[in-house]
C-alpha cells in the first residue's frame, strides 16, 4: 500500500465514491464517471513520486476514506458494501481482467488498460450484481464475492468489432467469449476526457468535430449528439487479419452492438495504432525544435487529422443498422467519402487564420493535399508497423522451425499481434517436442501434444486464428461487406489448417516412437489424445469443404494407429522382424496401397531395409 496521502482538492471526491460505493445499485452516472477520472488521476500523478501503480495508491486513498466516515459519519455505521466492492474492484477484478485476456491484451500494460472510466463503469457492474445478490441473500456471503468478479468481467467484455459470423443449419455461430474486450473509454457525455496520454489530443479532435460543417457530417453519417463514448480498441493491430482489408477500419467504427432508443450507435472505437502514429508527430521534437512549428499547431494538424479518420471510417458502417439499403456495396461507397473527406480538410484549412495557415497553403502546393504532412506521417507511420510486423514475424517463425525458441521470442517481441505469438508458440513447442524425440525423451515429448491442442483453442478462442466454424461455413473466405462481392481470403483459415496437420504429424510421430520403443504409458496416452483431437476437429468438417487439402481426421487417426501397432509387433518381433516371413500372420496390415507405404516408411526410418 501507498503512504501518499491523497491531495486535499480531492478528499471530497472520494467521499463521494465512498457514498457511491455504500449505498449505489449500480446505476451509470456521468458525474460519479467524473469523479472515478478525477481521483485516478490524481492517483496516477503520484506515481512518479512513489513508483507505485495507480490503482494501489487508490485502494489505500478509498480504505483510508472508508475508515474516516465510519469513525465520523453516523450515515457510514454500515460500510460492509463499500469495503466488499473496493476490494473487489482494486484489488480482484483489475488482475482477474488481465488473466483473462492473458492471450489477447497480453502487449498492453495496466496503465493503459485501467483509467479512471474504466473504473468507472467496473464499478458499476459490480454493484448490480452485488445488489442483486443482497436483494435475494441479505448479506451478501465472503464465499460468493469471488464469483462477482466472473461475472462482473463478463459484463464489462462488450466489443468485438466486426465480425462476421457462418450460418450453419444445425448450429448458431457466434463470436467467442474471449473474444470480446471493454474499450478503454476516452470520452464519456457529460463527464468528460479521460485523463492520460490521449487527453489533449481527443479534446482538441472533439472540438474539431463540434466545429466541423453540418453537411459534412451529414454526410459521413456522423451526429455527434448521439455519441454516447469514444474508446480505444486495446486489441494489437494485426495487419494480416482480413478484416483489416476493410475500408477505413484500421481507424475505427462504430460499434455495431452499441444501439440506442433512437436507433443510432451510440460508441465509437478508435485504434491506438492511430492514435499512436498521430501523437508521434506531436511530440516529434525536430518539427518543433529545427522546423519552428509550435506544439499547439502540431497538435491542431493531429486532431484535424483524427477527426477526418473517424469520419472516413463512420462513413462504412453508417449511423445506424438502417443507415443503407441492401443494394450498398464496398464500391459504392468510396467516391461519396473520399468527396466528403476532401470537403472536410478543405473546410478545416480555410477556418485557419496568419501562420499556420499559410504554412499549411505552402506545405499542400508540395503534398497536393491539404494538412498532407501530417496524412502522409500517418500514411508512413502505418505502412511502416505493417513492414515491421512482415519482418519479425517471418523471421520469428523460421527460427521457431529451426529449433531456436529464444531468437524467436526476440523477435516475436517487437510484434504485438496476437496471432502472430501465438503461432509462434506452438512452431517452437513442436520443434522442441522433435528434439526431445531426437534425444529419446518419450516422456517429455509426449507432453508436447496437450500443450499444444491448447494453445490452438485458445488462440481460436481469442480470435487470434480462424473459427473452425467458418471454414465450412465461408470455404476459407472472409466477408468484408454483405453484399455477396466483397469477400476475400482468409489466411487464418490456412494458419489453422497448418497447425493442425503439423499437430497430427507430430502426434503420429510420437506415437510410433512409444510403440518402436515399447513404451505403453506414453503409447496410451498419445492414442487417446489422438482419438479426442481428430473427433473435436472431425465436427467442423474441413475435410469435407473441397477447396483445402485435408483429409479425414478419423482416416488420418487409423493410419497412425495402424503404423503404431506395426512397429509394437516389429518391437516385440526382436530379430526375427528382420525376416519377410514374419509379417505373414500381419498381412492385414496391409489392407491399401497407403497402408503398405506407411508401415514400410515407418520400418525404413528404423533401418528395417530388408
Amino acid at each position: 500500500m501507498s503512504n501518499t496521502p491523497p491531495p486535499d482538492s480531492i478528499n471530497d471526491s472520494l467521499k463521494r465514491l465512498v457514498g457511491y460505493l455504500n449505498f449505489s445499485s449500480g446505476s451509470s452516472d456521468p458525474a460519479i464517471a467524473q469523479l472515478w477520472n478525477d481521483v485516478y488521476d490524481a492517483a496516477s500523478d503520484s506515481n512518479p513520486l512513489t513508483g507505485t501503480p495507480a490503482w494501489i495508491v487508490l485502494t489505500a486513498w478509498i480504505e483510508e476514506t472508508i475508515d474516516y466516515l465510519t469513525k465520523n459519519e453516523a450515515a457510514f455505521a454500515e460500510v460492509s458494501q463499500a469495503r466488499h466492492v473496493s476490494r473487489l474492484l482494486l484489488s480482484d477484478l483489475l488482475p482477474a481482467y488481465m488473466d483473462y485476456h492473458r492471450d489477447l491484451l497480453f502487449h498492453q500494460v495496466p496503465e493503459v488498460l485501467f483509467n479512471g472510466f474504466f473504473l468507472d463503469r467496473a464499478a458499476d457492474a459490480l454493484l448490480q450484481l452485488y445488489s442483486q445478490q443482497s436483494e435475494s441473500n441479505g448479506a451478501v456471503p465472503q464465499e460468493s464475492l469471488g464469483g462477482l468478479v466472473d461475472q462482473a468481467i463478463a459484463e464489462l467484455n462488450d466489443f468485438v468489432g466486426y465480425r462476421p459470423v457462418a450460418v450453419l443449419e444445425n448450429r448458431k455461430c457466434q463470436p467467442y467469449e474471449h473474444e470480446f474486450v471493454r474499450p478503454i473509454p476516452l470520452y464519456v457525455r457529460d463527464a468528460g476526457v479521460s485523463a492520460g496520454p490521449y487527453l489533449e489530443l481527443v479534446a482538441k479532435t472533439l472540438a474539431v468535430l463540434r466545429d466541423t460543417d453540418e453537411h459534412i457530417l451529414r454526410a459521413a453519417s456522423f451526429n455527434l449528439d448521439q455519441l454516447q463514448e469514444l474508446s480505444l480498441d486495446p486489441r494489437a493491430y494485426d495487419f494480416d487479419h482480413p478484416v483489416n482489408r476493410r475500408p477505413n477500419y484500421h481507424f475505427g467504427g462504430w460499434d455495431d452492438l452499441r444501439i440506442n432508443g433512437d436507433g443510432y450507435y451510440d460508441r465509437f472505437v478508435l485504434r491506438q495504432v492511430t492514435l499512436d502514429a498521430l501523437l508521434s508527430r506531436v511530440r516529434d521534437r525536430e518539427l518543433v525544435d529545427e522546423r519552428g512549428m509550435s506544439a499547439e499547431e502540431l497538435l491542431t494538424e493531429a486532431a484535424t487529422v483524427l477527426a477526418g479518420t473517424i469520419l472516413m471510417a463512420s462513413g462504412i458502417s453508417g449511423w445506424g443498422p438502417s443507415a443503407y439499403s441492401s443494394d450498398v456495396t464496398l464500391s459504392t461507397l468510396m467516391k461519396p467519402i473520399a468527396q466528403y473527406r476532401d470537403a472536410f480538410y478543405s473546410d478545416r484549412l480555410a477556418k485557419l487564420t496568419g501562420q499556420h495557415r499559410a504554412r499549411l497553403e505552402e506545405e499542400q502546393k508540395l503534398r497536393r493535399q491539404p494538412f498532407g504532412a501530417a496524412r502522409q506521417r500517418l500514411n508512413a507511420a502505418l505502412a511502416e508497423r505493417r513492414a515491421v510486423q512482415v519482418q519479425h514475424v517471418q523471421l520469428a517463425r523460421l527460427y521457431a522451425r529451426m529449433g531456436y525458441p529464444d531468437a524467436s521470442s526476440r523477435q516475436i517481441d517487437v510484434v504485438p499481434a496476437t496471432s502472430a505469438r501465438m503461432i509462434c508458440r506452438i512452431d517452437c513447442e513442436i520443434t522442441l517436442g522433435l528434439r526431445s524425440l531426437r534425444a529419446g525423451d518419450l516422456g517429455q515429448a509426449v507432453e508436447v501434444a496437450p500443450h499444444v491442442f491448447d494453445l490452438i483453442q485458445r488462440a481460436i478462442r481469442c480470435g487470434a486464428l480462424a473459427d473452425p466454424w467458418d471454414l465450412i461455413g465461408f470455404a476459407g473466405q472472409f466477408s468484408l461487406h454483405p453484399s455477396p462481392d466483397c469477400s476475400v481470403h482468409d489466411s487464418r483459415a490456412d494458419d489453422l489448417l497448418y497447425l493442425m496437420d503439423q499437430l497430427f504429424s507430430y502426434m503420429a510421430r510420437v506415437w510410433s516412437e512409444a510403440a518402436a520403443q515399447n513404451d505403453g504409458a506414453v503409447f496410451l496416452k498419445i492414442s487417446r489424445l489422438y482419438r479426442q483431437v481428430a473427433e473435436w476437429w472431425r465436427e467442423f468438417g474441413a475435410h469435407t469443404v473441397k477447396d483445402f487439402e485435408t483429409t479425414d481426421p478419423l482416416e488420418s487417426y487409423d493410419s497412425a494407429k495402424m503404423v503404431a501397432g506395426a512397429l509394437r509387433i516389429w518391437h516385440e518381433g526382436g530379430a526375427a522382424a528382420g525376416d519377410v516371413k514374419f509379417w505373414a500372420p500381419h498381412a492385414d496390415f496391409f489392407d491399401s496401397p497407403r497402408a503398405y507405404s506407411l508401415v514400410i516408411a515407418a520400418l525404413l526410418e528404423r533401418n528395417d531395409f530388408l
